[in-house]
């Protein structure tokens, strides 16, 4: 029997010069209603180095016989060593993505626990949300090239691959700013580039989904069609699936404190809000922005200065986005690419509006258009048990100032395919809380106090970490076995000792040319007067 095929061209980026092309062999596993998807290289081009998805190996294979494809994510470095038992806390970006690929490598995956507040998908990470964006875009090159390797799992992979929907992006660049420069000069130093400068009076032209749009304040825009947004609590939650059908275990449960083991001076646990306690050999502390609240009780207790606690390098930072449901008129609006009639999710591209905030269109699976402020940071602290200082934890999600919901439409709804907000409000308002850091570089790395042994951290995704869901988790386990992931990524996502200097490049995550100042989410509720709590309605 004849076995389909899938030919599948890989994103331009990861080629010198032409395109390389990889044919997919599908075939049906035996008892099994999940495929398997095996590669074989059918041009003589070359990957990228820094980016490589598929590794083959160096085995002669007959002239009529596919070569037997490596994929590297499936390096094993605890490969020929006893495998310790991992507690993973957090299923959000870091710890799915950790659970996923410890499920591929581990003889045992039982060995892995997975725990989180809410089942999956937790609704109230970072990582779950309606949309999110899926780009190259970059003016760092550390994240440029990571960005080109996570890429192609989003086209390709039969967990993510459904959830992806490649409608380009389309950035305004503010006045004043150099980003787009700089991108494009980073995409040419790959070797390529899909980027196309559109005139600002343009723009509508070629995305009549975008007509009213006000381009004031702005110097230039340009076009990416390699990008796109993904249904990212869908995606999650089949990522996480995939870890738990070849064995990891997925619980439910508040983390309230690390269990810490003084005769060892190391970090043996955790124990829950329900009064259970887990033991591992290695835990990972994968709980953004509820990572300084799970950590505190810890620091306090071992008279940890404000140097060496986890808020010197992360701070739980809130950004709002407003939710509009659009009508069947509304969709098709949205879905005619150009001055054609064909129905397609190519119509409207994610919008950058500069440093404001991102327009993420909607898709066939959902009729919501989000409107992110990226301007709104808010922080909410609290005094630890102790009382000896503060720390930013999250509140809730659905409770948004008033004040910040008339920024956001007056800055950005009003502003961006008015057509879809002109005479309404929002469905529903969510603030979406990320651990940030003062790069908006992730921290990943065991935690550097001899006491804490046996400590991992992978946190601070800084609003741009979702992307790299498919790929972060293989570099997660080269942390948690004490294996370097190379210099500049060593450095970049290491603890950040206190006569570092600390740049706010202020760009990776939410691309402006200007620091958000933050304010006390106490301090916007006294501003904004009344307090009204808005839920999804999905």
């Amino acid at each position: 029997m004849s076995i389909p095929s899938l030919q599948f061209i890989l994103h331009p980026q990861e080629r010198p010069s032409t395109y390389s092309i990889v044919r997919y062999n599908i075939a049906a596993e035996k008892g099994r209603a999940r495929r398997a998807r095996e590669a074989e290289m059918v041009t003589n081009s070359v990957f990228s180095t820094s980016a490589k998805v598929l590794a083959c190996d160096n085995t002669i294979q007959p002239s009529n016989t596919a070569p037997n494809p490596k994929r590297i994510d499936r390096d094993n470095p605890f490969d020929g060593k006893p495998e310790p038992t991992i507690l993973i806390i957090g299923a959000g970006t870091f710890g799915t993505s950790t659970a996923y690929h410890l499920a591929h490598i581990y003889k045992d995956p039982s060995k892995v626990t997975v725990i989180d507040q809410a089942p999956s998908p937790p609704k109230p990470a970072a990582s779950i949300d309606v949309n999110r964006v899926i780009r190259t875009d970059y003016a760092n090159k550390l994240y440029c090239d990571l960005a080109c390797e996570t890429i192609h799992p989003w086209f390709w992979s039969e967990e993510l691959g459904p959830y992806f929907h490649k409608v380009g992006w389309l950035m305004l660049e503010e006045e004043g700013s150099n980003l787009k420069a700089r991108i494009k000069e980073t995409f040419l130093g790959r070797g390529s580039t899909q980027a196309e400068d559109i005139a600002l009076n343009k723009i509508c032209e070629k995305f009549s989904s975008l007509k009213g749009t006000s381009t004031e304040g702005f110097q230039s825009s340009y076009f990416n069609p390699e990008a796109g947004w993904c249904d990212a609590a869908a995606a999650t939650h089949s990522f996480m699936k995939a870890a738990e059908r070849k064995g990891v275990r997925r619980i439910t449960g508040t983390v309230t404190e690390l269990i810490y083991d003084s005769s060892s001076n190391r970090i043996s646990g955790a124990k829950t809000s329900d009064g259970r306690i887990l033991h591992a050999e290695k835990v990972l502390l994968s709980a953004g922005p509820w990572t300084s609240q799970i950590l505190s009780s810890t620091e306090d207790s071992l008279n940890f200065t404000e140097d060496q606690s986890i808020e010197s390098q992360i701070q739980a930072t809130g950004l709002i986005a407003a939710y509009y449901n659009c009508s069947p008129s509304e969709i098709s609006s949205l879905t005619t690419y150009g001055n054609t009639t064909q129905r397609t999710d190519n119509s409207c591209p994610v919008v950058v509006y500069g440093g404001l905030g991102e327009i993420v269109p909607p898709g066939k699976s959902n009729n919501l258009m989000k409107y992110a402020n990226s301007k709104s940071g808010i922080i909410n602290s609290i005094p630890t048990k102790s009382g000896a200082r503060k720390i930013s934890i999250p509140a809730d999600q659905y409770t948004v100032p008033e004040i910040l919901k008339k920024e956001t439409e007056d800055m950005i709804a009003k502003r961006v395919a008015p057509q879809i907000t002109k005479g309404k409000r929002p469905d529903y308002w969510r603030i979406c809380w990320d651990a940030q850091s003062p790069t908006e570089d992730f921290l990943i790395c065991a935690h550097p106090d001899k006491r804490l042994g046996g400590l991992y951290l992978a946190t601070g995704g800084s609003f741009h970490s979702y992307k790299f869901l498919p790929i972060i988790g293989k570099y997660i386990l080269n942390t948690l076995n004490s294996i370097s992931n190379g210099e500049e990524k060593d450095k970049a996502w290491g603890w950040k000792g206190k006569d570092e200097k600390w740049v706010d490049v202020h760009e990776r995550g939410l691309l402006s040319v200007k620091a958000v100042t933050k304010t006390e989410l106490s301090e916007l509720f006294r501003r904004g007067g009344e307090v009204s709590v808005s839920g999804p309605r999905l």
